[in-house]
This record gives structure tokens, sequence and C-alpha cells, in this order.
């Protein structure tokens, strides 16, 4: 193995993700979420040994990339894309209905808290 990516690759091999590309790079780098060099392996290997990146949520789909930039560096990439049936305005609407601040002063006086 090229010492020029050992741990990028161990990171890329472990990872469990079905969307993986080896030896390419996303053709979209505005769709490029997170990007780590060989020197960056360590910062890179908690997002995916502690599960906080996930592969697919409701709102995003993901696929890790390990390939080699224009000037050769090899880059582990993390491409993320809105998914189809994603819909923000649906989501806004959720959050201020939660955040109606009425329906919480409303709960408080059934409560009896003032």
């Amino acid at each position: 193995m090229d010492s020029k990516y050992d741990k990028l690759k161990k990171i890329f091999d472990q990872c469990e993700w079905t969307e993986k590309y080896f030896e390419i790079l996303p053709e979209n780098r505005d769709e490029v979420r997170y990007e780590w060099l060989e020197e960056d392996a360590d910062y890179a290997r908690p997002f995916f040994t502690t599960g906080i990146l996930k592969e697919k949520t409701s709102a995003v789909k993901r696929s890790l990339y390990l390939g080699q930039d224009e000037n050769g560096a090899w880059k582990l990439c993390v491409r993320e894309v809105t998914c189809d049936d994603f819909d923000p305005r649906e989501v806004a609407r959720g959050l201020v209905r939660m955040m109606d601040v009425s329906k919480v002063v409303e709960a408080n006086k059934n409560k009896g808290l003032h």
C-alpha cells in the first residue's frame, strides 16, 4: 500500500457505507461537505467510528470518496446531497410549531405554573 494514504485507506475500508468510490473524487466540488488529507486522518476517524456521520438521514445522502486531487494529494471526501423527498419548508413549519411560545404559556397555565 502507498504510504501516502495508508491511514485514509484504512478509514475508507472500515467504513460500512454502501456508496464508496476509490481512486476518484466527486465531480461537483460544491457537494463536498468534508475532506481530509493523510495528515488529517486522526481527525477524520471519529466521524466514521463513533457514528457522528451517517450515510443517510431524512435530509441528506452521503457518499465516501478516496482519490487524488489535481496536485496528486490523496483526499478522503464526503459528498453530501439533499434527499429528493426532503422539504425544508415543512421542517421549518414544524420547528415554528414546536417553538410557539403561546403553547408553552398555555401548557404552564394548565399545570398551575405562571
